[in-house]
């Protein structure tokens, strides 16, 4: 397939507080990020607990999750600590993305998996090794996403890559 990345480089991807970013800077920061996670276990079958307040950081994470094969689980950091550890007893994912702000909030958690730190986009700078294109299958999963259930309880919902595929008109 025919990324944005490759088809369009210099056109700009991502507007972030003033600043942005082509589709070929946002692949290199995903590609970077999303060489970190495999090196710390992240691939196919797994998850990546996503843990960032909205921002380009929050974009780049999610994109560098599915480059490493992983699933993401979106962990709100508004949500209450308890929920959050349940949500990651419950995942158990490989990885955790977060930033220092973040996890000061939630100090407590004691079931932490790995954890990278990514406060700014300039902390990926370090990472060199690539990660190779192996192909996403449709039955693949793209993310898990907790519901407040029907008992108040939160359950995972995972969603496949069929459910988010995009085409891109040549």
């Amino acid at each position: 397939s025919i990324s944005p990345s490759n088809r369009y480089p210099d056109d700009t991807a991502l507007v972030y507080a003033g600043q942005s970013w082509s589709f070929g800077e946002l692949d290199d920061l995903a590609e970077r990020l999303a060489a970190r996670l495999v090196n710390l276990g992240s691939g196919t079958g797994s998850f990546v607990g996503v843990m960032l307040e909205r921002s380009e950081r929050m974009v780049v994470a999610l994109l560098a999750v599915l480059k490493s094969g992983a699933a993401y689980v979106p962990l709100d950091p508004d949500y209450p600590a308890d929920r959050i550890a349940l949500m990651i007893d419950d995942a158990r994912p490989v990885v955790v993305i977060s930033s220092s702000s973040v996890l000061q909030q939630f100090e407590q958690l004691k079931s932490m998996p790995e954890l990278v730190v990514l406060d700014t986009l300039d902390d990926l700078d370090a990472v060199e090794r690539s990660v190779t294109d192996e192909a996403v299958k449709p039955t693949d999963l793209a993310y898990m996403i907790y519901t407040s259930g029907s008992t108040g309880m939160p359950k995972g919902v995972m969603v496949e890559h069929r459910n988010v595929a995009v085409t891109v008109p040549l």
